[in-house]
């Protein structure tokens, strides 16, 4: 019919009346059924993701019912991701509240009811996550748990990828690494070495500075950082200064084996592209290159131990390896061949990382651990996905605590554009543009006068 839309505008404000109270979203996940019977099964397909965000602490006056909110600290947030399908929705929000087991299979079942199959499930090592997945006995052994919706189907347990790569980082530069195999040690230094030899105008790791290797507080949330320093480029300078004798080190070569393995096993969970020469970035398909990748950082990383002992974050890097794996065999009804024999193409591109929940939590004005640093590193990967309502109501109005926050954090934004703007007009104007800009100043508060 060719009907115009109303404005973006015109449709927030419509929504804007809405009252989304804490809890499960009863209203979008109605129309998440609506919308599952005109979505393929495939599409349908999809990973639960959940984190809690830090909120503005502060009392706030909600116009839309006239209600007071008290202030808050933490809000859980939960938000269903397709796996296949580019689509995300939050289903969930509550103030104050740690995730449970029973949380858990309630927010499953509701999603599973509206249509969707719910694969994967997604969250950091945080303290409460932590305790969570120990109830549903998630361990390096056993990295499914039994689907509350359908006993036939698992979902399988992931630990954020950005959240590991930060803790490997901090370990490695606070104690290094012990392997208890080959006795031999990964430590920092060669890295410390590169950064003072590497200081020329052409650098052989030119995104290596200070700020990698002395990152302290605020800046160990960054994933950008994290994800530089054990990279490629990284490991690569290292061994050619090594060969050439322009860097020695007891530990080199464990440490640029290490650090390239870990550069390597980032990419297998991090890229969505579906085609790579180097057969290791594409999107995850089982190929032969991506399991060695896999089987190898498995196997060094339960050799290695820190002071000592085997922490946490290293059972959480077992877990995630063995699941994408497990993942991409029970996802194999939706897996095509090309018709041009290229082989099997993987759909797992998108949504087996917490970096959707963070850009909505962002856009809400709230803060998080890891905030924005995993798009100034990889891009907004959400730009391709469309909220699967077609509506941003749920991503802005849910979380009244910080609407009025982000308003105020928009004011101050166009306040300081505005003060640019004059800066950088009077440095570039010379000295007599000036003086005439304020003589034809005055000479019109004149003749206004």
């Amino acid at each position: 019919m060719k009907l115009p839309f109303p404005s973006a505008s015109t449709l927030k404000r419509w929504t804007k009346g809405h009252i989304f109270q804490e809890g499960l979203l009863d209203i979008v996940l109605n129309l998440m059924k609506g919308k599952s019977e005109t979505m393929t099964k495939a599409e349908c397909a999809c990973v639960l993701s959940f984190d809690e965000m830090k909120v503005t602490e502060s009392w706030e006056f909600r116009r839309i019912d006239e209600s007071v909110m008290s202030p808050h600290k933490y809000v859980q947030v939960v938000i269903v991701r397709g796996i296949i399908g580019c689509w995300k929705q939050i289903v969930y929000f509550n103030y104050d509240t740690k995730m449970t087991h029973d949380l858990l299979q309630k927010i499953i079942i509701a999603v599973e009811e509206s249509g969707y199959e719910v694969h994967a499930t997604v969250c950091d090592m945080g303290s409460t996550n932590s305790k969570m997945l120990k109830d549903i006995r998630i361990s390096e052994n056993h990295n499914t748990f039994l689907n509350p919706y359908d006993n036939s189907r698992v979902i399988h347990a992931f630990l954020d990828v950005p959240h590991l790569i930060k803790l490997v980082r901090n370990h490695f530069l606070d104690h290094g690494f012990n392997n208890i195999n080959t006795k031999k040690e990964i430590r920092s230094d060669p890295v410390k070495k590169l950064s003072v030899l590497d200081n020329g105008n052409l650098k052989l790791a030119p995104k290596l500075t200070d700020h990698h290797l002395q990152v302290k507080g605020p800046q160990r949330q960054r994933v950008k950082y994290a994800v530089q320093l054990l990279s490629g480029t990284v490991s690569k300078a290292m061994k050619f200064l090594g060969e050439h004798g322009k860097l020695e080190s007891e530990t080199l070569v464990e440490t640029s084996e290490f650090i390239q393995l870990i550069n390597d096993w980032f990419d297998v969970f991090n890229s969505s592209i579906s085609t790579d020469s180097a057969g290791k970035r594409h999107s995850f398909m089982k190929s032969d290159k991506q399991i060695k990748v896999i089987n190898d950082t498995v196997t060094l990383i339960k050799c290695l131990r820190v002071t000592g002992k085997y922490l946490p974050f290293q059972k959480g890097i077992v877990i995630s390896s063995k699941s994408v794996v497990t993942l991409y065999e029970s996802l194999n009804p939706f897996i095509r061949v090309d018709a041009g024999g290229e082989g099997i193409v993987c759909p797992m591109r998108y949504g087996i990382n917490s970096d959707a929940e963070v850009t909505i939590m962002n856009e809400a004005g709230c803060t998080s651990g890891v905030a924005g640093d995993f798009y100034e590193l990889h891009g907004d990967d959400d730009s391709m996905d469309e909220d699967l309502l077609d509506s941003s109501c749920v991503t802005g109005e849910n979380i009244d605590v910080s609407h009025d926050y982000q308003g105020r954090r928009e004011g101050k934004r166009r306040r300081l554009e505005a003060i640019d703007l004059d800066h950088d007009i009077s440095i570039g104007l010379p000295e007599w543009d000036k003086t005439s800009s304020q003589q034809s100043s005055d000479m019109g508060d004149r003749r206004l006068s």
